[in-house]
């Protein structure tokens, strides 16, 4: 049997209640010649039982040690047989057409590719939560350059994958490097807005704050290493807290002004406050341990 032109890789933890939304949505894709793997690092929940018995086409792989998701998702690149690696979440649904638009992409050209992404259930909460994470790639602006393409709607051709790959399975922030890697070999993520996927999120303003300030702290510590920030450097952005929180909010409005989120963003303009905070404050103190000679 000749190996599909695309594999979609979905990492699972305890995803039973998620995970046959998104099998649904793969189910109904126009584009059909594709496999779907599911990596499951949660054995004793459901997700198991919820894809073998409704989705039999889906290749299940199990994991008795628990995987963080870039680490799954490297278990299921390992057995993908596709030439397009394609990435999302048990919690996201695509769009009929989300396959047909990032292979359109990929024939252009482009060996890198990050698509649009909605939110799954409009409310003020979840517009503040999908903003602060990815005002950059909604569906209304324009196609282009992307400095990271986040693995909940990302393609990569196996060709740049086997240079730039695979993740670095211990981090949350791998997404990022990988995407940097891809980029440091000529190939910049390409923004492909027509290829949406929906994603849900369901948190308050604590939950984010405390999602946003360990992920924003690991983030500021492999972006510094990456770029080989001087002390002096790490010191200056250190401080710059507030103004980091301002810029931005100045971005993301920008960003939802231009998609026609005007409206949803001053809605949700406090929770997003939160958000962003969190995550400055900690790209703040990864950058100040670094600045005096210790680990972040």
């Amino acid at each position: 049997m000749s190996p599909p032109a695309v594999s979609v890789v979905i990492p699972a933890w305890h995803s039973d209640t998620v995970i046959a939304g998104c099998l649904d949505a793969l189910g109904a894709q126009d584009f059909r010649d594709f496999e779907a793997i599911v990596v499951n690092s949660s054995p004793a929940d459901r997700t198991s039982d919820v894809v073998t018995s409704g989705y039999p086409a889906v290749t299940l792989v199990e994991s008795r040690e628990r995987l963080r998701p870039h680490a799954a998702r490297n278990l299921g690149a390992g057995r993908a047989r596709g030439g397009l690696l394609v990435f999302t979440d048990p919690d996201c649904r695509p769009r009929h057409d989300w396959l047909t638009r990032l292979v359109e992409a990929h024939g252009q050209g482009r060996d890198a590719i990050v698509g649009a992404m909605d939110v799954a259930a409009r409310s003020r909460a979840e517009d503040g939560v999908h903003l602060c994470k990815f005002s950059g790639l909604l569906a209304g602006l324009p196609a282009g350059d992307r400095w990271i393409a986040p693995t909940a709607n990302a393609a990569y051709a196996r060709r740049l994958w086997e240079r730039a790959g695979p993740f670095d399975g211990d981090l949350f922030c791998a997404d990022a490097l990988l995407s940097w890697r891809a980029g440091a070999l000529g190939t910049t993520p390409w923004f492909t807005p027509a290829a949406r996927v929906a994603h849900h999120h369901g948190s308050g303003a604590r939950d984010l704050w405390r999602e946003r300030l360990p992920r924003g702290e690991e983030f500021g510590g492999a972006r510094a290493r990456v770029e080989k920030w001087s002390r002096p450097r790490l010191a200056l952005r250190a401080a710059t807290l507030p103004a980091a929180v301002v810029v931005c909010l100045v971005r993301t409005g920008r960003h939802a002004r231009r998609a026609g989120w005007g409206w949803r963003f001053a809605a949700s303009l406090p929770l997003q406050a939160v958000g962003h905070a969190g995550w400055c404050a900690g790209e703040s103190l990864a950058w100040a341990r670094l600045a005096l000679g210790g680990r972040a």
